[in-house]
């Protein structure tokens, strides 16, 4: 018997624990999915309820989703729709029939295993000025034998002068069972600061999610992104269109980081694109999974010994 039963549940609880658009976990409330739990990084030092222009943020409506509208990270005698949590790492979520999934908490803010970074992570920037990303939440969902990671947007300096927190994942071991995953979701869209080699050899997914299309100016996907996974045999599904209609191709690197992509295409066998809605199916007792997109289906097991690449 599939999971279908409890496959909305996992996306549900994902949504609201790493959208990365704070108006993303709005959009869920505003379609009359009820949240019992809302977790995020903790006090941001960068957003704000109402934008420059005086309008209402993103970051506002979400602390009104969650049931805390002014902001104060704490439940008030009014607010009876109040939600919120901050993550600490290590912190685990059971759901799914017979709560036999478990959503653990492997990274927030860079905090592996207690070693706390509660400033700003990215020393490239000006006092003042904040870099959520590298302090994104990293999860690991778990279902028997079957291991999903997603990250937000993680970085590392593989490509870019960012701070190196996937690599300070992969060193601390805080991945129960070692650093294998089966079905990894790309952090940053695909960007160049995220999914970095090491991360990626160091993980050694069968599959991969992108959620992106592309959009002038933000350059989404990354060729090197893909080279990266297509080169550590891992099929790629970009949910939406990936391409540049201006050169046809998927989006090249940053001028000054393009050197291991130049000349370099996307093999049709192993990066799909415009897959829309993925979906990831998993056994009941979590030894296989099927992949579904617009144009890709495969089954895959989920048992370590049988995927070496």
């Amino acid at each position: 018997m599939e999971l279908e039963s409890t496959q909305q549940s996992i996306c549900y609880l994902l949504l609201i624990m790493i959208k990365t658009i704070w108006g993303g976990v709005a959009e869920v409330v505003a379609k009359g999915i009820k949240i019992r739990k809302a977790f995020d990084q903790g006090l941001s030092l960068r957003r704000k309820l109402l934008t420059d222009k005086g309008n209402i943020s993103k970051y506002a409506e979400y602390v009104k989703a969650v049931g805390d509208p002014n902001n104060n990270r704490e439940q008030d005698g009014n607010e009876s729709g109040y939600v919120r949590h901050t993550i600490q790492y290590d912190h685990s979520e059971w759901i799914g029939t017979g709560d036999n999934i478990k959503i653990r908490c492997v990274g927030v803010r860079g905090d592996t295993k207690g070693t706390k970074y509660d400033k700003d992570l990215d020393p490239s920037n000006k006092p003042g000025r904040y870099d959520e990303n590298p302090g994104s939440i990293a999860l690991v969902l778990r279902m028997g034998e079957f291991e999903f990671y997603t990250a937000g947007d993680q970085s590392d300096d593989c490509w870019k002068h960012e701070p190196n927190v996937e690599t300070r994942i992969i060193n601390s071991g805080t991945i129960d069972g070692g650093n294998d995953i089966d079905v990894l979701k790309i952090s940053h869209h695909g960007s160049d600061t995220s999914s970095g080699k090491k991360f990626i050899q160091s993980l050694d997914p069968e599959m991969a999610i992108i959620s992106t299309k592309y959009v002038k100016g933000q350059n989404l996907p990354r060729k090197i992104t893909l080279k990266t996974l297509q080169d550590n045999n891992c099929y790629v599904l970009i949910t939406g269109d990936g391409i540049n209609p201006d050169i046809g191709d998927y989006n090249e690197s940053n001028a000054k980081k393009a050197k291991e992509d130049d000349g370099w295409n996307a093999s049709d066998e192993a990066v799909y694109n415009k897959q829309g809605d993925v979906m990831v199916l998993v056994s009941n007792d979590g030894s296989r999974y099927t992949v579904y997109g617009n144009s890709f289906t495969n089954t895959f097991s989920a048992k370590d010994e049988d995927n070496v690449h």
